[in-house]
């Protein structure tokens, strides 16, 4: 590989914020002049969390958006919500989100992804930011769904790459970045043009998206058919969030579990065996059950594959896309080797994966055996 040479003007060296040797990015010349991305803003801030955490489970409360929300795709990804307290919420002075604002990763791998908050989607509208997203807010001088595009568009991410990641450590995007940013100065009668031609094909990107039905969507919907259980009326049990517990329970009940999530299940499966003949026990089934091991991993190790918890997928089907590797192995390693047509089921982690399962289908394409992790159980 030859090597890359290039030259650079000590001016250039000069007004760089940090000297370092680089191709420094320069904005191509457009039709449009260019100005301060801050001077179209009427906020742009980031949040905070309160010091013992999140909580992944208080539904009702208040939502914390982070960086692993921001979707590539430019929407909101809420399959796993993050929750702060309402009283957390309420005394924040900073990174409150209102709708369609724009949020803006600031620091790590994913700085400068971003996407459009769009409250419809969200169960409740008290939603802000942590620590690790920017609020972008536009002022009166700029469409907000145009600074949206701007945001997503090159112009902006190289200058974010060449900002935020062009330095030592890892990649991060500050205030002083944020005011070196340059956006195109559109007149107001343009900006409206050019939101005219992208409203409709945003509005058929939509509509195709609604129309996508998911693996345990489809799943759900054939069990439903063959088992005669009205499947929307479960869906409806399922979004119920909370049912109010008795206070003579808890007060003479100090160490109870009082959960919202597990009450759920009797009337779930009311509503599954009620026409239905064919349930009956799991192990009437089972010929035996048994628990995986989990070897350490290297990425260096070449002798066995294993299986992550990852590689259990919600189509029923086994993933070989991530699997590990490990040059560890014991006597009886050959009882963890799987087999096509195993079962397995996830045994432990949180909430979404436990008792999920796949079955090994297809495994003779692979070279190496696979070991099935003890957080792995096989049927």
């Amino acid at each position: 590989m030859g090597l890359k040479q290039f030259t650079v003007n000590f001016h250039d060296l000069g007004i760089s914020p940090n000297i370092r040797l680089w191709v420094p990015f320069k904005l191509p010349v457009i039709k449009h002049p260019y100005d301060k991305l801050i001077n179209y803003l009427s906020c742009y801030e980031s949040g905070s969390r309160p010091k013992g955490g999140i909580n992944n489970e208080n539904e009702g409360e208040a939502i914390s958006l982070g960086g692993e929300q921001i979707s590539p795709d430019g929407s909101v990804d809420l399959t796993k919500i993050p929750y702060v307290s309402c009283e957390f919420y309420a005394n924040a002075k900073k990174g409150k989100v209102q709708d369609n604002d724009i949020l803006v990763c600031k620091d790590g791998a994913l700085t400068g992804k971003t996407c459009l908050v769009e409250f419809e989607i969200f169960p409740v509208k008290e939603v802000m930011v942590n620590e690790h997203v920017y609020i972008i807010r536009g002022n009166d001088q700029i469409n907000q769904r145009l600074l949206f595009y701007l945001t997503r568009n090159n112009l902006f991410q190289l200058q974010v790459k060449d900002l935020a990641f062009r330095k030592k450590g890892q990649p991060g995007l500050n205030i002083d970045h944020l005011r070196r940013i340059k956006i195109p100065c559109i007149p107001g009668t343009e900006q409206e043009k050019i939101i005219k031609i992208i409203d409709p094909l945003e509005k058929r990107i939509k509509t195709l998206n609604d129309s996508i039905k998911y693996p345990q969507q489809i799943i759900d919907l054939i069990f439903s058919k063959k088992f005669k259980f009205d499947i929307k009326k479960i869906y409806s049990i399922e979004k119920i969030a909370f049912r109010l517990v008795s206070n003579e329970l808890t007060r003479r009940n100090s160490s109870i579990r009082c959960s919202a999530r597990w009450y759920k299940i009797p009337a779930i499966q009311k509503v599954m065996y009620e026409n239905n003949p064919y349930i009956k026990k799991l192990g009437r089934y089972i010929i035996s059950t048994n628990n995986g091991w989990s070897p350490s991993c290297r990425e260096t190790d070449s002798l066995h594959y294993v299986f992550g918890v990852n590689s259990i997928s919600k189509n029923g089907s086994i993933n070989y896309k991530d699997l590990k590797v490990s040059n560890e192995t014991k006597p009886n390693v050959q009882n963890y080797y799987a087999k096509e047509g195993d079962l397995f089921v996830s045994r432990g982690n949180t909430v979404e994966l436990v008792a999920l399962a796949s079955v090994v289908e297809n495994i003779d394409e692979i070279e190496k055996n696979i070991i099935f992790p003890d957080l792995f159980r096989v049927s």
